[in-house]
């Protein structure tokens, strides 16, 4: 490991390939930023976390651009005993200082001095070891629900009028907790079936949830330098009305361990490489809203092959269902470089997007962490995206990207875009688009590509094409028909509308006389909204 000499010069400290040249001991001190990052892997034992505020005792302080376990990024890191702690050191403060807590002394025991009184009193007898009695105080009753207050402390009872400080404070005490408002920099560990939730205008760092049945309500969640929620495992939790902002590793994680998750009327603002990831299986998505997601956080390193994407899914059995993505900007060729913070984040001017093939919803085959998205259905979402005159880099915009993926139901969707999906590979069978409205801006682009596909492609019917090229189907298994399609150059399919004008509203509603009222497969209106 290449070590460097670094220069400490607010406390006058030199530390030398990991030797101090004093002789108190160094700790390592995060005074902001996500915290200490764990080096290797998550559940390694020979690793752990800690967060911001912490000192850590670092039996050797080494600045290196190499440290373990992840070689591509600079770092501070302080090895302590079996354990090695590192910080990013991007966007976040570390300082070598003076470990607080030394070991334990032996006090010597001091001998009063005895004061002569001035008169000789009579004996009284005193009886030894007589304990103080202090007035057992009983808790104030409170509902059984605990709050957690910025005017509060941990050594009270966390009632409502004795409110703990912490949310960490709360949750290893409790089931049931109420945070009032307040900024609480704080990433907390759920280990049991918790309900939490904010009182008004709380912001917090996030949630790292090991356990089923957790609701996490109504929270801003800011992790600048991660993802704002993490379910590693667990059944049945609920994350609602919460505000994803500005997170640096996705807004919210579920993994391959979790299933039956319900996430519901949140906003994902501003996070990188995508709002929400999903795996595991049969989780409910509906009624959020996702915008702005960005390429290249400053305040993470870049990574090779980034997106910007609404939701990734993968496994099977979801429901996303009620969502509306938009203004997701691919901006000019390049991107800022700026520094790290929530005000640069804020300011929409500031383009953080380079080459992003955009998906509102996308799946990929990969390693067995990210199985192929399967058995989805996709119901009543609107999806926005940038019409194809600014598109950069070559990388278009779309609803829908999956490779290998099987068994998808499209239906009762709003697509705004210029490109509405490309499903490829061997894998991919039976993509089921049925009654949805598909909205170009006359480019004459590829509306839906199938592409080497399976010999049980699926089918496109009752679908309302309205300023879109036409289907490119390398696939003879795919079903199409029943479609509106405008404008048209190509022959129809059994049972289309072509060449005429559907007649659509400002909100895409069909108006009175539309050729396609009546007009799909099962003698039903043609398009979403049914």
């Amino acid at each position: 490991m290449k070590k460097m000499i670094v220069i400490i010069a607010m406390l006058g400290l030199f530390v030398v390939g990991g030797a101090s040249a004093q002789t108190a001991p160094l700790c390592l001190k995060i005074t902001r930023g996500a915290g200490v990052r764990q080096s290797n892997t998550l559940w390694s034992p020979s690793y752990r976390y800690a967060d911001i505020g912490d000192t850590v005792y670092a039996e050797e302080l080494v600045m290196s651009s190499d440290p373990p376990g992840y070689k591509e990024y600079p770092a501070t890191w302080a090895r302590v005993g079996a354990y090695t702690y590192f910080v990013v050191s991007m966007g976040t403060d570390v300082f070598a200082v003076p470990c607080e807590v030394q070991p334990p002394t032996v006090t010597p025991t001091v001998t009063p001095t005895h004061t002569q009184l001035p008169y000789t009193p009579t004996p009284t007898a005193i009886p030894t070891n007589t304990p103080t009695i202090t007035p057992t105080v009983t808790p104030a009753p409170h509902d059984g629900t605990l709050y957690v207050a910025t005017y509060g402390n941990d050594n009270n009872i966390g009632s409502y009028a004795d409110p703990f400080e912490t949310i960490k404070k709360a949750v290893d005490t409790g089931t049931s907790i109420r945070v009032m408002p307040g900024v609480y920099d704080e990433r907390v560990k759920i280990t049991r079936p918790t309900i939490i939730e904010a009182v008004g205008d709380v912001t917090t760092q996030g949630f790292l949830v090991q356990s089923d049945d957790v609701t996490i309500r109504g929270f801003t969640i800011i992790q600048l330098y991660g993802t704002g929620i993490i379910g590693y495992f667990g059944s049945n939790s609920v994350i609602e009305d919460n505000e994803f902002l500005y997170n640096g590793d996705i807004g919210l994680k579920l993994s391959n361990d979790t299933n039956g998750w319900i996430v519901r009327n949140n906003r994902f603002h501003r996070n990188n490489t995508a709002g929400a990831e999903f795996k595991g299986n049969n989780h409910l998505v509906e009624g959020n809203e996702v915008t702005h997601t960005i390429q290249y956080s400053p305040c993470v390193p870049p990574t090779y092959g980034a997106d910007a994407d609404g939701f990734r899914f993968h496994g099977g059995g979801h429901v996303f269902r009620n969502n509306y993505i938009h203004d997701m900007p691919d901006g000019p060729d390049g991107y800022d470089e700026t520094e790290c913070s929530i005000e640069n984040l804020a300011n929409l001017d500031n383009d953080y997007d380079y080459d992003s093939h955009t998906d509102c919803f996308q799946t990929f085959r990969g390693s067995s962490n990210y199985p192929i998205g399967h058995d989805t259905l996709f119901e009543g979402n609107t999806c926005k995206m940038s019409p194809s005159s600014e598109w950069t880099g070559g990388f278009a915009q779309k609803a829908w990207q999956g490779g290998d993926a099987y068994n998808i139901t499209i239906r009762n969707n709003l697509v705004i875009s210029d490109f509405v999906s490309l499903f490829q590979f061997e894998g991919c069978q039976n993509i089921v688009y049925d009654h949805n409205t598909f909205i170009g801006s006359n480019h004459g682009n590829t509306a839906i590509k199938y592409i080497d596909c399976g010999s049980d492609a699926g089918s496109v019917k009752n679908n309302i094409f309205y300023g879109l090229g036409d289907h490119e189907i390398k696939n003879s298994s795919v079903v199409l028909g029943y479609n509106c399609v405008y404008p048209s150059s190509t022959s129809p399919d059994p049972g289309d509308v072509r060449g005429l004008d559907p007649r659509l509203d400002s909100n895409y509603h069909l108006l009175p006389g539309s050729p396609c009222i009546g007009a799909a497969e099962d003698g039903s209106d043609i398009g979403a909204f049914q």
